[in-house]
């Protein structure tokens, strides 16, 4: 992804879904022993999939808070396909923390029930 699409990812990420801006999927690069800290929005009845390609050998922090309850979700996209997939309903708040163990993509979901828009706020930090 080039740095502008990066930019005008994160730009739309906090749009309303009236806008038509939001993309469903944000490719989230993550700095290297520095803490990021992103808000953006989970559209109602639909969903919201943070990804970033990340290296083996790290280890990472992850946080969020919503302001409503939404299904949420984890997962990896290795070999060809989708595993290590962890999914919670109803929540307003997780944490945990990854141990990467290869060059994967890695994938935080929140799915939106509601028929509002839901702001989150997520932070991942080495």
């Amino acid at each position: 992804m080039t740095p502008w699409k990066f930019l005008l990812s994160f730009a739309a990420a906090g749009l309303p879904l009236g806008s038509g801006a939001q993309p469903q999927l944000v490719e989230v690069p993550l700095p290297v022993g520095q803490a990021l800290v992103r808000e953006l929005v989970a559209p109602p009845r639909d969903f919201i999939e943070l990804c970033s390609r990340l290296k083996g050998g790290r280890l990472l922090a992850w946080a969020f808070e919503a302001a409503e309850p939404l299904v949420f979700t984890t997962h990896v996209h290795a070999d060809g396909g989708v595993k290590d997939s962890e999914t919670m309903s109803a929540v307003t708040a997780a944490k945990g923390r990854l141990v990467l163990n290869g060059d994967h993509i890695y994938c935080w979901v929140w799915s939106n029930a509601n028929g509002t828009p839901v702001t989150i706020r997520v932070r991942w930090s080495p």
